[in-house]
């Protein structure tokens, strides 16, 4: 998986939580998370290619491949982490 494995369109859901991640390239062009989107800082796209880290107000998330379509969104925000899958569009 190289430097844009994860560009496209990231979505799901999991307990009435619901998120998008749009990937181009090394950058994160639009978050939404539960119900609005948010601005995107300090985007960190690792070495490996597999995943990507960001901070948006009020926490910090990191969306890591598994497979070619699908991948883990994991947020922490206000000391609590939550898990949701993601699947490629």
């Amino acid at each position: 998986m190289g430097s844009t494995g994860l560009d496209g369109t990231w979505g799901g859901m999991r307990g009435g939580v619901s998120a998008q991640v749009i990937v181009v390239g090394a950058s994160v062009i639009g978050f939404f998370w539960r119900d609005e989107y948010l601005a995107v800082t300090e985007t960190q796209f690792a070495i490996d290619g597999r995943s990507l880290s960001f901070r948006f107000n009020g926490g910090k998330a990191t969306l890591t491949c598994d497979r070619e379509r699908s991948a883990r969104l994991d947020v922490s925000e206000g000391g609590k982490i939550l898990n949701l899958n993601l699947q490629r569009d």
